[in-house]
């Protein structure tokens, strides 16, 4: 919840978390869960193709793999 730059994740009565209306999909919260228990599945999953196709296409872009696992980042 702390992770969300929108602050649109709250915690419910059983401190469970609940986004509000002010999500700017940036996905940060799905990055930094500790728990791998946020997934943007496949509403995300077109988009993120159509980014990484494009990226792939300009020669000038340095690129790098990065994975995210239980809230660490790991760039490859």
């Amino acid at each position: 919840m702390e992770s969300c730059p929108a602050y649109n994740i709250h915690a419910n009565g059983e401190g469970y978390p609940n986004w509000g209306d002010h999500c700017i999909m940036c996905l940060e919260c799905e990055k930094e869960c500790p728990q791998e228990a946020i997934s943007s599945g496949p509403l995300m999953k077109p988009f993120i193709h159509y980014n990484v196709k494009q990226i792939m296409k300009d020669s000038e872009l340095p690129k790098v793999h990065i994975s995210h696992h239980h809230g660490q980042t790991k760039i490859e």
